[in-house]
């Protein structure tokens, strides 16, 4: 098997110039797929705990026929592009490795020009119709004859979009960059930092420096000896193909102060990589905290970072079908990359992503995402008034959900504040920025929160119908003073939560109130406030990993898409006490403070009201937080200790 390690990276494909990239569009390409019944049947079957099909995921070589039909759709696509600037699968670059149903072509407007009827393509850079898919009536020449083998094209440009201001807002063809969940942006540009090894032990340790991992472990108590044995854990990362080196260098810093040995992972280009890939502050943060905490937690599963070009339309598609058809078979698969729903959906729909995590699911997949740092905002990009140079505004300050939490086949993982460890004191997070007075001038926000809500666009799904709408009685969430409750309209989210930020300091000489978090390495110098969601779906990431692992010492199956189950666990177990499983979270709310535009039309101060935490789940922490070992024990009992569903009454028969 070839895989990348450090610098070394072969694509097969030579990286267009700069000015090039600025100039080409790319065709985001789906194939069609054959028998995706058997997807969303398996996923449904093998994630319900009360079925016979429970745990009976589907092999790699159920998919021998279908895979075959993919080389062959992709052969036959590929030919037609031939002179096209690149076209790039997304699939390992090892000889044989199977096929995904998407590639990217890149190409000049005038190359793809005898593609599409008429002025098809002018029409969508130019913003004439909504979305990004170009629809089959459409396409023209070669590529209407090959309507057969692809199930949708969609249009974006290549390059990185210039700044937005609010007179001119990003077109949908131009790249729409992820929100990142993490909350810290330049580590160089803050006050407050450490200077080395901390104390494994936690006996020294304080929280208000920076949680370790062994604070972590003793805080929601992980079961002794559990290093993530045979489990594999993807991440998908944006931009981080440009600084590898410093990366490695970074993690076995952490990874030594932490005490474990230097975790097996592996680094795996997805899609067509930028020549010049973008290396911000937020991106090298984003690109450690998960691949930092996963390797100190369970040094012994094995991890898989998938590098993604940050202006690569629909990273999410990317990452869930490198997954699926990965041969190193990741069982667990973290994103912590965020996109207002509504943005995401419009651009590309639903259908392909909803179909690639059914796969996921099949496959026994865990698919974890971070909820967001936005409370009910969606995190929406910012604009820049010209008149009011202070910072960026937001542009729409209503509550909206997140992407891609509002999807049902993912487990959510919201985010809580710790405030003490000793007693523990944890609420529904919601407080100040970390000390860095770039992310001030970069965010429109003043505050941060955990994102939560309800979907517009996916209904709530069955397994989450008793606990978030209710059985006896209708549920309500309330949303601050005088607001009027909400009741659930759609997928609620998310569905756990975790630390995401620790207590708010003033750092001294002049400091503000600022928020402390975990402990890492950025650059070769340590700090003390990395979070956010960001941090807490990793750790969700190796809660899962320990499951996975006790379960297969005792002949189980991988959780898989573990939602119906965990749904089931968080309704019928004890939530508070040394027993509980998930331990609820009922104080907090998800208020968030930022910048928007007044009536005169100049920046001004606004709270957006978030939710308020409440018994049982709630839009701020879902269930509540991870309690291991109860949790991992209580998962080692099922679907053994599941009540089976009654078998149904055989049909009467007649007198003969």
């Amino acid at each position: 098997m070839s895989t990348c390690l450090r610098g070394e990276v072969d694509h097969g494909w030579h990286f267009p110039r700069e000015n090039e990239l600025e100039q080409m569009l790319r065709l985001r390409i789906v194939l069609r797929e054959t028998n995706i019944g058997q997807f969303y049947e398996c996923a449904q079957s093998a994630s319900d705990p009360q079925g016979p099909e429970y745990g009976k995921y589907l092999k790699p070589a159920d998919r021998s026929g279908p895979q075959a039909d993919l080389k062959q759709r992709y052969d036959k696509v590929a030919a037609i592009f031939q002179a096209a600037t690149r076209v790039v699968p997304v699939r390992d670059s090892a000889q044989g490795s199977p096929y995904s149903p998407l590639l990217y072509v890149d190409g000049t407007e005038a190359y793809f020009d005898q593609f599409f009827e008429g002025t098809t393509l002018k029409r969508f850079l130019g913003d004439v119709s909504g979305g990004s898919q170009i629809n089959p009536w459409e396409w023209d020449g070669p590529l209407a004859a090959l309507e057969p083998e692809i199930r949708s094209i969609h249009l974006a440009r290549c390059g990185n979009p210039p700044e937005e201001d609010a007179r001119t807002p990003r077109s949908f063809r131009a790249p729409i960059p992820p929100v990142r969940g993490g909350f810290i942006s330049d580590p160089a540009s803050s006050r407050r930092g450490s200077d080395g090894r901390f104390e494994v032990t936690g006996k020294e340790a304080r929280l208000e420096d920076g949680v370790t991992p062994q604070m972590i472990r003793e805080y929601y108590d992980f079961p002794q000896g559990c290093d993530g044995k045979d489990q594999t854990i993807a991440i998908m990362t944006i931009g981080s193909g440009g600084f590898r080196d410093e990366l490695w260098a970074d993690l076995r810093t952490f990874w030594q102060a932490a005490g474990v040995n230097e975790p097996d992972l592996k680094f795996a280009p997805v899609g067509p990589q930028s020549g010049d890939p973008e290396s911000s502050p937020l991106n090298r943060l984003e690109a450690s905290m998960g691949p930092a905490w996963i390797g100190a937690l369970v040094p012994a599963a094995k991890i898989v970072v998938y590098e993604l070009a940050s202006d690569l339309p629909d990273p999410w598609l990317a990452a869930v079908e490198m997954a699926v058809s990965d041969p190193r078979a990741p069982n667990i698969l973290c994103m912590t990359w965020t996109l207002p729903e509504d943005t995401y959906y419009r651009q590309f729909g639903r259908g392909s992503i909803a179909l690639a995590l059914a796969k996921a699911a099949a496959f026994g997949i865990t698919v974890i995402v971070g909820a967001g740092d936005w409370g009910v905002y969606d995190g929406r990009p910012g604009a820049v008034l010209k008149e009011d140079p202070i910072g960026k505004v937001a542009r729409a300050a209503w509550p909206h959900a997140t992407f891609p939490s509002s999807e049902d086949l993912v487990l959510s993982v919201g985010g809580t504040l710790v405030a003490s460890l000793n007693p523990p004191t944890e609420i529904g997070w919601s407080g100040p920025l970390p000390p860095d007075p770039a992310l001030a001038k970069e965010l429109p926000f003043m505050s941060l929160a955990t994102s939560g809500g309800f979907s517009e666009r996916v209904p709530v799904p069955e397994w989450q119908r008793a606990v978030v709408v209710g059985i006896a009685s209708q549920r309500s969430y309330s949303r601050g003073t005088n607001l009027p409750a909400v009741l659930p309209y759609g997928r609620g989210f998310p569905d756990v939560a975790l630390m995401a930020s620790g207590p708010a300091l003033s750092l001294g000489n002049g400091d503000a109130i600022a928020a402390m978090g975990y402990r890492l390495v950025i650059n070769g110098k340590w700090i003390g406030y990395a979070g956010g969601t960001s941090m807490a779906a990793p750790i969700w990431a190796t809660v899962i990993a320990v499951a996975n692992a006790r379960r297969q010492e005792k002949g189980l199956a991988p959780l898989g898409f573990a939602n119906p189950l965990i749904y089931y666990l968080g309704r019928t177990s004890p939530d508070t006490g040394e027993n509980a499983v998930l331990r609820d979270i009922t104080n907090g709310h998800s208020d968030i403070e930022f910048r928007v535009v007044s009536g005169q039309g100049r920046s001004d101060q606004h709270t957006l009201a978030g939710y308020q935490a409440k018994s049982q789940w709630d839009p701020i922490t879902g269930l509540g937080v991870p309690h291991v070992r109860n949790l991992t024990d209580a998962l080692l009992g099922y679907p053994a200790n599941f009540q089976a569903k009654p078998a149904p009454n055989p049909a009467p028969t007649s007198a003969p």
